[in-house]
Protein backbone atom coordinates (compact mmCIF):
# COMPACT_ATOMS: atom_id res chain seq x y z
CA UNK A 1 0.00 0.00 0.00
CA UNK A 2 3.11 2.12 0.69
CA UNK A 3 4.34 1.40 -2.79
CA UNK A 4 1.38 2.55 -3.91
CA UNK A 5 1.02 6.35 -2.49
CA UNK A 6 4.59 6.66 -3.04
CA UNK A 7 3.93 5.68 -7.24
CA UNK A 8 0.78 7.97 -6.88
CA UNK A 9 2.78 10.73 -5.25
CA UNK A 10 5.47 10.29 -8.03
CA UNK A 11 2.83 10.57 -11.26
CA UNK A 12 1.29 13.63 -9.59
CA UNK A 13 4.57 15.27 -8.76
CA UNK A 14 5.59 14.71 -12.96
CA UNK A 15 1.91 15.65 -14.14
CA UNK A 16 2.31 19.22 -12.26
CA UNK A 17 5.76 19.45 -13.86
CA UNK A 18 4.75 18.88 -17.21
CA UNK A 19 1.89 21.17 -16.93
CA UNK A 20 3.94 23.73 -15.03
CA UNK A 21 6.34 23.51 -18.87
CA UNK A 22 3.89 23.72 -20.85
CA UNK A 23 2.18 26.54 -18.93
CA UNK A 24 5.25 28.59 -19.33
CA UNK A 25 5.91 27.43 -23.03
CA UNK A 26 2.38 28.84 -23.70
CA UNK A 27 3.36 32.07 -22.05
CA UNK A 28 6.26 32.33 -24.10
CA UNK A 29 4.09 31.65 -27.10
CA UNK A 30 1.49 34.15 -26.46
CA UNK A 31 3.84 37.32 -25.46
CA UNK A 32 2.00 40.71 -26.18
CA UNK A 33 3.70 43.06 -28.24
CA UNK A 34 3.19 47.02 -28.09
CA UNK A 35 0.96 48.24 -30.59
CA UNK A 36 0.01 52.06 -31.75
CA UNK A 37 -3.76 53.54 -32.57
CA UNK A 38 -3.72 56.55 -34.56
CA UNK A 39 -6.88 58.50 -35.69
CA UNK A 40 -6.55 61.33 -38.32
CA UNK A 41 -8.33 64.48 -38.16
CA UNK A 42 -8.85 65.87 -41.90
CA UNK A 43 -9.68 69.15 -43.59
CA UNK A 44 -13.64 68.75 -44.63
CA UNK A 45 -14.12 64.85 -43.21
CA UNK A 46 -13.27 65.60 -39.44
CA UNK A 47 -12.05 62.35 -37.26
CA UNK A 48 -11.05 59.15 -39.91
CA UNK A 49 -11.83 56.21 -38.43
CA UNK A 50 -8.50 54.68 -36.11
CA UNK A 51 -5.96 52.42 -37.99
CA UNK A 52 -3.02 50.57 -36.12
CA UNK A 53 0.24 49.74 -36.87
CA UNK A 54 1.61 51.01 -40.35
CA UNK A 55 -1.88 51.20 -41.95
CA UNK A 56 -2.44 55.08 -43.52
CA UNK A 57 -3.76 57.32 -41.36
CA UNK A 58 -5.19 60.04 -43.47
CA UNK A 59 -6.10 60.64 -47.21
CA UNK A 60 -3.56 60.50 -50.29
CA UNK A 61 -4.30 62.17 -53.65
CA UNK A 62 -7.60 64.08 -52.26
CA UNK A 63 -5.93 67.29 -51.65
CA UNK A 64 -6.94 67.40 -47.63
CA UNK A 65 -4.85 68.91 -45.24
CA UNK A 66 -4.10 66.23 -41.90
CA UNK A 67 -5.02 68.56 -39.26
CA UNK A 68 -4.72 66.47 -35.80
CA UNK A 69 -4.14 63.18 -34.55
CA UNK A 70 -5.35 60.93 -31.82
CA UNK A 71 -2.52 58.22 -30.61
CA UNK A 72 -2.64 55.64 -28.00
CA UNK A 73 0.38 53.08 -27.57
CA UNK A 74 -0.87 49.65 -26.23
CA UNK A 75 1.69 47.33 -24.27
CA UNK A 76 4.34 49.12 -23.70
CA UNK A 77 7.02 47.90 -21.10
CA UNK A 78 6.59 48.75 -17.30
CA UNK A 79 9.42 51.30 -17.45
CA UNK A 80 8.80 52.50 -20.61
CA UNK A 81 6.57 56.08 -22.15
CA UNK A 82 5.11 57.08 -25.68
CA UNK A 83 6.14 60.78 -26.47
CA UNK A 84 5.10 62.39 -29.58
CA UNK A 85 4.87 66.20 -30.92
CA UNK A 86 3.33 68.03 -33.46
CA UNK A 87 4.23 70.93 -35.88
CA UNK A 88 1.39 72.92 -36.81
CA UNK A 89 1.12 76.01 -39.43
CA UNK A 90 1.12 79.18 -37.72
CA UNK A 91 1.73 77.48 -34.64
CA UNK A 92 4.98 75.58 -35.00
CA UNK A 93 6.01 72.91 -32.47
CA UNK A 94 3.44 72.20 -30.07
CA UNK A 95 4.01 70.64 -26.37
CA UNK A 96 4.85 67.05 -25.80
CA UNK A 97 2.19 64.50 -25.32
CA UNK A 98 3.38 61.68 -23.66
CA UNK A 99 1.23 58.06 -23.44
CA UNK A 100 -1.70 59.15 -25.10
CA UNK A 101 -3.45 62.25 -26.39
CA UNK A 102 -3.64 64.92 -29.46
CA UNK A 103 -1.72 66.90 -31.56
CA UNK A 104 -2.57 69.27 -33.80
CA UNK A 105 -5.28 71.93 -33.87
CA UNK A 106 -8.54 71.57 -35.30
CA UNK A 107 -11.51 73.68 -36.50
CA UNK A 108 -8.77 76.41 -37.85
CA UNK A 109 -7.28 75.15 -41.28
CA UNK A 110 -4.14 74.86 -39.32
CA UNK A 111 -2.39 71.59 -40.69
CA UNK A 112 0.14 69.57 -39.42
CA UNK A 113 3.66 70.23 -41.15
CA UNK A 114 5.55 67.60 -39.43
CA UNK A 115 5.57 65.17 -36.55
CA UNK A 116 7.73 63.31 -34.15
CA UNK A 117 7.35 60.00 -31.74
CA UNK A 118 9.50 58.30 -29.67
CA UNK A 119 9.22 55.62 -27.01
CA UNK A 120 11.74 56.76 -23.89
CA UNK A 121 12.36 54.76 -20.72
CA UNK A 122 12.17 56.22 -17.32
CA UNK A 123 15.07 54.60 -16.21
CA UNK A 124 17.18 56.46 -18.97
CA UNK A 125 17.98 52.96 -20.69
CA UNK A 126 17.28 52.13 -24.09
CA UNK A 127 14.12 50.65 -25.01
CA UNK A 128 13.46 47.69 -26.37
CA UNK A 129 11.23 49.18 -29.23
CA UNK A 130 12.13 51.25 -32.07
CA UNK A 131 9.17 53.83 -33.50
CA UNK A 132 8.88 54.21 -37.30
CA UNK A 133 6.85 56.98 -38.80
CA UNK A 134 6.78 58.67 -42.28
CA UNK A 135 4.61 61.68 -43.52
CA UNK A 136 2.76 62.26 -47.01
CA UNK A 137 3.19 65.70 -48.02
CA UNK A 138 1.07 67.82 -50.06
CA UNK A 139 2.55 68.34 -53.99
CA UNK A 140 5.17 66.28 -53.01
CA UNK A 141 4.07 62.41 -51.81
CA UNK A 142 6.13 59.71 -49.05
CA UNK A 143 8.82 61.19 -46.97
CA UNK A 144 11.09 58.86 -46.14
CA UNK A 145 11.13 57.07 -42.62
CA UNK A 146 11.62 58.32 -39.50
CA UNK A 147 12.75 56.68 -36.21
CA UNK A 148 12.71 57.87 -32.69
CA UNK A 149 12.32 61.04 -32.07
CA UNK A 150 13.28 62.32 -35.64
CA UNK A 151 10.85 64.79 -37.59
CA UNK A 152 8.76 63.49 -40.49
CA UNK A 153 7.50 66.09 -42.74
CA UNK A 154 8.17 70.00 -43.05
CA UNK A 155 8.76 72.64 -41.53
CA UNK A 156 9.05 76.66 -42.66
CA UNK A 157 7.94 75.29 -46.27
CA UNK A 158 4.26 75.75 -45.97
CA UNK A 159 3.74 72.27 -47.10
CA UNK A 160 0.99 70.43 -45.55
CA UNK A 161 0.70 66.70 -43.77
CA UNK A 162 -1.90 64.93 -45.63
CA UNK A 163 -1.30 61.61 -44.52
CA UNK A 164 1.25 59.15 -41.73
CA UNK A 165 2.20 55.79 -40.41
CA UNK A 166 3.12 54.91 -37.60
CA UNK A 167 4.33 51.27 -36.48
CA UNK A 168 6.41 49.84 -33.64
CA UNK A 169 8.81 47.48 -34.13
CA UNK A 170 11.81 45.52 -31.99
CA UNK A 171 14.72 47.34 -31.47
CA UNK A 172 17.38 46.43 -34.26
CA UNK A 173 14.61 45.60 -36.65
CA UNK A 174 14.82 46.29 -40.35
CA UNK A 175 13.35 50.01 -41.34
CA UNK A 176 10.08 50.07 -42.98
CA UNK A 177 11.68 51.24 -46.03
CA UNK A 178 14.24 53.86 -46.95
CA UNK A 179 15.47 56.51 -43.88
CA UNK A 180 17.49 58.79 -46.09
CA UNK A 181 15.11 61.36 -46.18
CA UNK A 182 12.23 61.73 -43.82
CA UNK A 183 12.21 65.65 -43.22
CA UNK A 184 12.74 69.11 -44.61
CA UNK A 185 13.68 72.34 -43.45
CA UNK A 186 13.67 75.83 -44.98
CA UNK A 187 17.34 75.75 -43.93
CA UNK A 188 18.06 72.64 -46.12
CA UNK A 189 17.53 75.28 -49.61
CA UNK A 190 20.23 77.68 -48.22
CA UNK A 191 22.62 76.28 -51.28
CA UNK A 192 19.60 76.01 -53.35
CA UNK A 193 20.40 77.52 -57.16
CA UNK A 194 19.82 78.33 -60.53
CA UNK A 195 22.09 77.88 -63.61
CA UNK A 196 20.80 79.15 -66.90
CA UNK A 197 22.40 79.96 -70.23
CA UNK A 198 21.89 81.74 -73.82
CA UNK A 199 23.18 80.49 -76.99
CA UNK A 200 24.24 81.34 -80.40
CA UNK A 201 25.58 79.29 -83.15
CA UNK A 202 28.04 81.32 -84.25
CA UNK A 203 29.23 82.90 -80.77
CA UNK A 204 28.62 79.82 -78.93
CA UNK A 205 27.09 78.90 -75.08
CA UNK A 206 26.58 81.68 -72.41
CA UNK A 207 26.01 80.14 -69.46
CA UNK A 208 25.59 81.39 -66.21
CA UNK A 209 24.03 81.16 -62.03
CA UNK A 210 22.83 83.34 -59.74
CA UNK A 211 21.67 86.84 -60.74
CA UNK A 212 24.98 86.76 -62.72
CA UNK A 213 24.70 88.02 -67.05
CA UNK A 214 24.01 85.21 -69.60
CA UNK A 215 24.54 86.61 -72.97
CA UNK A 216 26.50 89.43 -74.79
CA UNK A 217 25.48 93.25 -73.73
CA UNK A 218 25.33 95.82 -76.10
CA UNK A 219 27.08 94.47 -78.81
CA UNK A 220 24.07 93.48 -81.50
CA UNK A 221 24.00 89.73 -80.88
CA UNK A 222 20.90 88.36 -81.05
CA UNK A 223 20.07 84.91 -79.22
CA UNK A 224 18.20 82.08 -80.54
CA UNK A 225 18.31 79.31 -77.66
CA UNK A 226 17.86 79.40 -74.27
CA UNK A 227 17.88 77.06 -71.01
CA UNK A 228 17.87 76.64 -66.98
CA UNK A 229 17.88 74.13 -64.86
CA UNK A 230 17.81 74.54 -60.34
CA UNK A 231 21.23 72.93 -58.94
CA UNK A 232 21.03 71.59 -54.94
CA UNK A 233 17.21 70.89 -55.41
CA UNK A 234 16.13 68.57 -52.45
CA UNK A 235 12.48 68.81 -52.67
CA UNK A 236 11.07 66.10 -55.28
CA UNK A 237 8.71 67.15 -57.78
CA UNK A 238 10.45 70.55 -58.28
CA UNK A 239 11.64 72.15 -61.03
CA UNK A 240 11.74 75.20 -63.26
CA UNK A 241 9.86 75.77 -66.20
CA UNK A 242 10.54 78.54 -69.39
CA UNK A 243 9.65 79.07 -73.07
CA UNK A 244 11.45 81.62 -75.55
CA UNK A 245 9.52 83.79 -77.80
CA UNK A 246 10.82 83.32 -81.26
CA UNK A 247 10.91 85.66 -83.98
CA UNK A 248 8.24 84.86 -86.69
CA UNK A 249 7.46 81.77 -84.46
CA UNK A 250 5.61 83.13 -81.11
CA UNK A 251 5.92 80.90 -77.89
CA UNK A 252 7.87 78.16 -78.25
CA UNK A 253 6.30 76.00 -75.58
CA UNK A 254 7.26 75.53 -71.85
CA UNK A 255 10.39 73.33 -71.19
CA UNK A 256 12.20 72.00 -68.26
CA UNK A 257 15.32 70.07 -66.73
CA UNK A 258 18.14 72.46 -69.58
CA UNK A 259 15.90 71.73 -72.69
CA UNK A 260 16.62 74.44 -75.39
CA UNK A 261 13.79 76.81 -75.96
CA UNK A 262 13.95 78.41 -79.10
CA UNK A 263 14.10 78.28 -83.07
CA UNK A 264 16.85 77.75 -85.31
CA UNK A 265 16.91 80.56 -87.29
CA UNK A 266 14.87 82.97 -85.47
CA UNK A 267 16.40 85.05 -82.30
CA UNK A 268 14.45 85.12 -79.44
CA UNK A 269 12.41 88.39 -78.55
CA UNK A 270 10.61 87.45 -75.06
CA UNK A 271 10.42 84.84 -72.89
CA UNK A 272 9.09 83.93 -69.16
CA UNK A 273 10.42 81.45 -66.32
CA UNK A 274 8.03 79.75 -63.56
CA UNK A 275 9.11 77.55 -60.92
CA UNK A 276 7.08 74.65 -60.46
CA UNK A 277 5.98 71.70 -57.47
CA UNK A 278 6.70 72.69 -53.77
CA UNK A 279 9.78 75.16 -54.45
CA UNK A 280 7.71 77.64 -55.40
CA UNK A 281 6.24 78.08 -52.04
CA UNK A 282 9.78 79.42 -50.79
CA UNK A 283 11.08 81.32 -53.95
CA UNK A 284 10.20 84.00 -56.13
CA UNK A 285 11.89 83.46 -59.58
CA UNK A 286 12.74 86.94 -60.71
CA UNK A 287 13.99 87.76 -64.64
CA UNK A 288 15.00 90.65 -66.98
CA UNK A 289 16.51 90.92 -70.63
CA UNK A 290 18.46 93.24 -72.03
CA UNK A 291 16.94 93.97 -75.18
CA UNK A 292 18.63 95.26 -78.98
CA UNK A 293 17.76 98.81 -79.48
CA UNK A 294 16.80 99.08 -76.08
CA UNK A 295 18.34 98.02 -73.14
CA UNK A 296 17.90 96.63 -70.20
CA UNK A 297 14.19 96.10 -69.17
CA UNK A 298 12.94 96.05 -65.24
CA UNK A 299 12.60 92.60 -63.34
CA UNK A 300 9.84 89.76 -64.44
CA UNK A 301 8.78 87.16 -61.61
CA UNK A 302 7.05 83.83 -61.60
CA UNK A 303 5.84 83.63 -64.91
CA UNK A 304 5.41 87.59 -66.37
CA UNK A 305 6.50 88.42 -69.57
CA UNK A 306 10.14 89.87 -69.95
CA UNK A 307 11.66 91.40 -72.78
CA UNK A 308 9.97 92.58 -76.55
CA UNK A 309 7.62 91.40 -79.20
CA UNK A 310 7.23 92.12 -82.35
CA UNK A 311 9.51 94.85 -82.64
CA UNK A 312 12.75 93.27 -83.77
CA UNK A 313 14.47 93.91 -80.94
CA UNK A 314 16.28 90.88 -79.65
CA UNK A 315 17.12 89.61 -76.89
CA UNK A 316 20.84 90.01 -76.16
CA UNK A 317 21.36 88.88 -72.72
CA UNK A 318 19.25 87.35 -69.58
CA UNK A 319 19.93 87.67 -65.68
CA UNK A 320 17.86 85.10 -63.32
CA UNK A 321 17.81 84.70 -59.40
CA UNK A 322 15.74 83.03 -56.80
CA UNK A 323 14.53 85.57 -54.28
CA UNK A 324 12.93 83.78 -50.99
CA UNK A 325 9.30 84.58 -50.79
CA UNK A 326 8.44 87.86 -49.06
CA UNK A 327 12.18 89.72 -49.76
CA UNK A 328 12.76 92.15 -52.00
CA UNK A 329 12.96 91.97 -55.92
CA UNK A 330 16.78 92.90 -57.06
CA UNK A 331 15.48 95.56 -58.98
CA UNK A 332 12.56 97.79 -60.12
CA UNK A 333 9.56 95.92 -61.68
CA UNK A 334 7.61 98.71 -63.19
CA UNK A 335 7.71 97.53 -67.06
CA UNK A 336 9.49 94.20 -67.97
CA UNK A 337 8.05 93.42 -71.05
CA UNK A 338 7.32 95.70 -73.52
CA UNK A 339 4.85 94.90 -76.57
CA UNK A 340 5.85 96.56 -79.36
CA UNK A 341 3.49 95.86 -82.75
CA UNK A 342 5.31 94.69 -85.94
CA UNK A 343 6.48 97.64 -88.25
CA UNK A 344 5.06 99.79 -85.66
CA UNK A 345 1.54 100.32 -87.87
CA UNK A 346 4.08 101.54 -90.70
CA UNK A 347 7.18 100.89 -92.33
CA UNK A 348 10.16 103.47 -91.82
CA UNK A 349 10.77 105.90 -89.66
CA UNK A 350 8.35 107.77 -87.41
CA UNK A 351 6.48 108.46 -84.26
CA UNK A 352 3.64 105.85 -82.76
CA UNK A 353 1.23 106.86 -79.48
CA UNK A 354 -0.59 103.54 -78.55
CA UNK A 355 -3.57 104.48 -76.16
CA UNK A 356 -4.20 100.87 -75.35
CA UNK A 357 -0.39 100.40 -73.67
CA UNK A 358 0.26 104.40 -72.70
CA UNK A 359 3.64 104.51 -74.76
CA UNK A 360 5.35 106.26 -76.96
CA UNK A 361 7.24 104.63 -79.72
CA UNK A 362 10.03 106.66 -82.37
CA UNK A 363 10.96 103.75 -85.20
CA UNK A 364 13.87 104.07 -87.26
CA UNK A 365 14.02 103.68 -90.92
CA UNK A 366 15.02 100.48 -90.54
CA UNK A 367 11.60 99.64 -88.92
CA UNK A 368 14.14 99.37 -85.91
CA UNK A 369 12.50 101.08 -82.18
CA UNK A 370 14.76 103.79 -80.83
CA UNK A 371 12.51 105.11 -78.59
CA UNK A 372 9.74 104.44 -75.66
CA UNK A 373 8.66 105.54 -73.17
CA UNK A 374 5.33 105.82 -70.91
CA UNK A 375 2.45 107.95 -71.23
CA UNK A 376 -1.05 109.56 -70.24
CA UNK A 377 -3.59 110.11 -73.00
CA UNK A 378 -7.13 111.01 -73.05
CA UNK A 379 -10.30 108.72 -72.44
CA UNK A 380 -11.10 107.44 -75.41
CA UNK A 381 -15.07 107.12 -74.50
CA UNK A 382 -15.18 110.61 -72.87
CA UNK A 383 -14.86 113.28 -75.81
CA UNK A 384 -14.48 115.92 -72.98
CA UNK A 385 -10.98 114.00 -72.39
CA UNK A 386 -10.32 113.07 -75.89
CA UNK A 387 -7.62 112.36 -77.52
CA UNK A 388 -7.61 111.97 -81.22
CA UNK A 389 -6.50 109.06 -83.54
CA UNK A 390 -5.18 108.72 -86.68
CA UNK A 391 -2.05 110.03 -88.89
CA UNK A 392 -0.88 113.38 -88.12
CA UNK A 393 3.11 115.62 -88.10
CA UNK A 394 4.97 117.33 -86.02
CA UNK A 395 3.86 121.22 -86.17
CA UNK A 396 6.13 122.69 -83.71
CA UNK A 397 8.90 122.24 -81.25
CA UNK A 398 8.38 124.95 -78.30
CA UNK A 399 9.99 125.53 -74.64
CA UNK A 400 9.05 127.22 -71.22
CA UNK A 401 5.72 127.98 -72.39
CA UNK A 402 2.22 127.96 -70.73
CA UNK A 403 -1.14 125.99 -72.01
CA UNK A 404 -4.71 127.41 -71.59
CA UNK A 405 -7.62 125.29 -71.10
CA UNK A 406 -11.36 126.52 -69.75
CA UNK A 407 -10.45 125.90 -66.18
CA UNK A 408 -6.44 126.06 -65.82
CA UNK A 409 -3.66 127.40 -67.10
CA UNK A 410 -0.73 124.96 -67.06
CA UNK A 411 3.22 125.64 -67.26
CA UNK A 412 5.29 123.31 -69.70
CA UNK A 413 8.79 122.97 -70.19
CA UNK A 414 8.35 121.45 -73.26
CA UNK A 415 5.33 121.76 -75.98
CA UNK A 416 5.39 119.65 -79.34
CA UNK A 417 1.89 119.80 -81.42
CA UNK A 418 0.38 117.81 -83.57
CA UNK A 419 -2.86 119.33 -84.36
CA UNK A 420 -2.83 123.26 -84.26
CA UNK A 421 -2.21 124.42 -81.33
CA UNK A 422 -4.99 122.06 -79.33
CA UNK A 423 -3.19 118.60 -79.08
CA UNK A 424 0.38 117.76 -78.55
CA UNK A 425 3.28 115.99 -76.27
CA UNK A 426 3.84 117.95 -73.13
CA UNK A 427 5.76 117.45 -69.73
CA UNK A 428 3.25 117.13 -66.63
CA UNK A 429 4.68 117.81 -63.59
CA UNK A 430 1.90 117.73 -61.49
CA UNK A 431 2.07 113.97 -62.02
CA UNK A 432 3.67 111.40 -60.01
CA UNK A 433 6.22 109.45 -61.95
CA UNK A 434 4.40 106.07 -61.12
CA UNK A 435 1.19 107.33 -62.51
CA UNK A 436 3.00 107.42 -66.36
CA UNK A 437 1.59 104.41 -68.48
CA UNK A 438 -0.75 101.58 -66.86
CA UNK A 439 -4.04 102.62 -66.41
CA UNK A 440 -4.16 105.96 -65.29
CA UNK A 441 -5.78 107.19 -68.42
CA UNK A 442 -9.06 105.89 -67.31
CA UNK A 443 -8.94 107.17 -63.90
CA UNK A 444 -7.37 110.75 -63.76
CA UNK A 445 -6.88 110.84 -67.98
CA UNK A 446 -5.41 114.29 -69.67
CA UNK A 447 -7.34 116.74 -71.57
CA UNK A 448 -6.78 114.90 -74.85
CA UNK A 449 -2.62 115.42 -74.77
CA UNK A 450 0.31 113.18 -74.51
CA UNK A 451 1.70 113.50 -71.05
CA UNK A 452 5.44 112.47 -70.60
CA UNK A 453 7.55 112.27 -68.01
CA UNK A 454 10.09 115.31 -67.97
CA UNK A 455 12.95 113.43 -68.91
CA UNK A 456 11.21 111.28 -71.59
CA UNK A 457 9.91 114.42 -73.24
CA UNK A 458 13.46 116.04 -73.06
CA UNK A 459 14.95 113.35 -74.96
CA UNK A 460 11.85 112.85 -77.03
CA UNK A 461 12.43 116.50 -77.80
CA UNK A 462 15.95 115.96 -79.52
CA UNK A 463 15.25 112.93 -81.50
CA UNK A 464 12.38 114.54 -83.29
CA UNK A 465 11.95 116.79 -86.45
CA UNK A 466 9.14 119.07 -87.46
CA UNK A 467 7.36 117.24 -90.08
CA UNK A 468 7.91 113.93 -89.15
CA UNK A 469 5.14 111.79 -88.93
CA UNK A 470 2.83 110.63 -85.75
CA UNK A 471 -0.05 107.75 -85.83
CA UNK A 472 -1.85 107.54 -83.09
CA UNK A 473 -3.63 104.02 -82.29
Amino acid sequence: MKKFYFLLTVFLISLLSCVGVYAAEDETETEITPSIEYTAHVQDLGWLNPVTDGQLGGTEGQAKNLEALKVNVKNLPANDYFEMRGHSANVGWGTPVYNEGEIGVTGKNWPLEAVSFNINNNNGSPSGYDIYYCAHIANIGWLDWAKNGETAGTTGLGLPLEAVKIIILPSGSPAPGETKTPAFSVNDFNNTSITYALANPLYGLFPASNGNLAGIEGQGVPMYYMSANLNNNLIPGSSVAYQAYSSNVGWCGYVRDNAPSGVEGCQIEAFQMVLEGPIANLFDIYYRGYVGNVGWQDWAKNGELAGSAEGNCPLQAINVQLVRIGEQAPGSTFRAFLPVPRGMYFNGYGILVSIPLQMVFIQNANNQMIFFADCVTGYPNNPEYLTPTGNFSILGKSRNTYLYGADYVSHVDYWIPFIGHTWGFHDADWRQDNEFGKGTYLIDPSHGCINMRDPDIALFNQLIRIGDPVIIR
